[in-house]
């Protein structure tokens, strides 16, 4: 594992011309930097987009306390949570519930709550080749400024890191089946009927 996140992020120091590293604790400057960076780095791109590599689907458990206005439960979110990409009621997945994500917590009035999240993925393994290299060009973004103090640099990095986002991007969305259009959409009217028998009237 720290190999991997070592080439993670000796490719960040090889796109802006500066020395390599043995690993994130070997004490050079350029270690000392990355060493800083890379988790919030890592995180933030992780925070980008619902990647199928760092997603859970889990039921949260509903707590005691109560919130004081609005909903009526609380539930713990995840120690590994980082951001939600659904709430709904039911095992499904299907609709979505209003919430609140609040003090480590999600407030619903749901009785019920199914949590799908994007979870805090430390093990570059699971990572898909695509998102380590967005990851590297987003750190040399980074050193563009805090080692090598070049605006222009960092600009090229900016743009190189919006460049390879996007193929990422591409790439995860392409692991995915395409979301199933709801009752009353063009796609099941098209034929001036709704499907009747799984609707139920």
């Amino acid at each position: 594992m720290a190999s991997i996140i070592t080439d993670i992020v000796n490719g960040a120091l090889v796109k802006v011309g500066l020395t390599t590293i043995s690993n994130l604790t070997d004490g050079t400057v350029n270690a000392n930097f990355m060493n800083t960076r890379y988790e919030q780095v890592r995180d933030m791109a992780l925070m980008r987009h619902p990647w199928n590599f760092a997603t859970k689907r889990v039921q949260l458990a509903q707590l005691s306390s109560t919130p004081a206005i609005k909903f009526d439960f609380e539930y713990q979110l995840p120690t590994d949570y980082l951001r939600v990409v659904k709430v709904t009621d039911n095992d499904e997945g299907l609709g979505h519930v209003d919430h609140k994500v609040e003090d480590g917590k999600i407030l619903t009035s749901s009785d019920q709550c199914w949590l799908v999240y994007i979870y805090q993925l430390t093990d570059p393994n699971k990572m898909s080749p695509l998102f380590r290299e967005y990851v590297s060009s987003l750190l040399a973004q980074e050193a563009a400024i805090g080692l090598v103090n070049s605006n222009t640099l960092h600009q090229l990095m900016t743009q190189e890191a919006q460049n390879i986002e996007r193929r990422a991007r591409g790439a995860d969305s392409q692991e995915d089946m395409p979301p199933e259009m709801p009752v009353g959409s063009w796609v099941r009217s098209r034929h001036g009927r709704a499907d009747r028998k799984k609707w139920g009237f």
